[in-house]
């Protein structure tokens, strides 16, 4: 999906003013990230019988796509502030609000989510109106911003059953965005069901993925205690083998979408390797190896 990175940019200066202020916006954006999100809806769409050729930045699919980009972005910024996770490093540089300042940080994001659908209401759809009621819910007060909420309210730690929800709410919502939405615009009845599964399974499975890649890193006290592969490695790999094989399953004849999911899968599995020794410190001796690899390779 080579237009996705140059629709956004494109996308990018039709919504933000010529005003110093808007170097923020361009920093948080660019260089883009693997644009995974993005990626999923340009690919969905074509396995809904669309071409690369079909994605201007006038189509409705890019302005679709570009927006779930900008709105994910937004939470990345307001997730990176002090009075949240308090990250100062982002994509190995630093985060938005110790670049410039936390003002500011917490206007772009603003900025962003207003310009996500500031770009959906360019789309000239029959379907626009499910798309949006679709969109707002899953990232809205009963979707990503309750996840962030129970987050912050640190629940994670409270049983795998409530991480389960949080990654749910967190992650698959704007995921099951980027694989729904173009099922509705395109009238896929059948593949807006199948999507939201996949949607859904995807962002457990990545995020169980991502818990347990950051055994490689060095965890603070807090991290040890929720982080599901150190409290609970059994249970977890039962939920990481179901979701897995439901991610497997609603993937079938979907060529364009399963070739992003394993090129993310694999650099999931480059970044894990690098870590293998600390991952099988915690978790069990050959733990990766013998438990986790096996299924990640069926994606090489």
């Amino acid at each position: 999906m080579k237009n996705a990175a140059q629709n956004l940019a494109t996308h990018l200066e039709q919504v933000i003013p010529q005003h110093d202020c808007s170097e923020i916006y361009g920093y948080s954006l660019f260089p883009a990230g693997k644009l995974f999100r993005p990626r999923l809806a340009y690919a969905m769409a074509m396995d809904l019988g669309l071409s690369e050729s079909d994605f201007t930045p006038a189509h409705p699919i890019s302005l679709l796509a570009s927006s779930i980009e900008m709105h994910h972005v937004y939470t990345l910024i307001h997730d990176d502030l002090p009075c949240m996770d308090d990250d100062d490093i982002r994509r190995g540089r630093p985060s938005a609000h110790k670049q410039f300042n936390e003002w500011m940080a917490v206007l772009a994001g603003d900025g962003l989510l207003n310009a996500s659908f500031q770009l959906l209401s360019r789309i000239d759809n029959p379907n626009l109106a499910k798309l949006l009621r679709f969109y707002s819910w899953a990232t809205g007060a009963k979707g990503l911003i309750l996840g962030q909420m129970m987050d912050l309210n640190q629940e994670a730690g409270q049983s795998l059953a409530r991480l389960m929800e949080i990654h749910r709410l967190k992650t698959s919502r704007l995921i099951q965005v980027s694989l729904c939405g173009p099922a509705i615009l395109l009238s896929g009845k059948f593949e807006f069901i199948r999507s939201y599964r996949l949607g859904d399974a995807l962002g457990v499975l990545f995020q169980l993925i991502d818990d347990l890649s950051e055994l490689g890193e060095p965890l603070g006290e807090h991290e040890m205690a929720i982080n599901p592969w150190v409290k609970n490695s059994a249970q977890t790999l039962k939920a990481y083998e179901l979701y897995f094989h439901k991610v497997e399953k609603n993937l079938s004849g979907l060529d364009h979408t399963s070739k992003v999911v394993s090129e993310y899968i694999q650099l999931m599995t480059k970044k894990m390797a690098s870590t293998e020794e600390a991952i099988n410190k915690i978790t069990g001796s050959n733990f990766f190896k013998k438990s986790i690899h096996p299924l990640l390779a069926r994606f090489n």
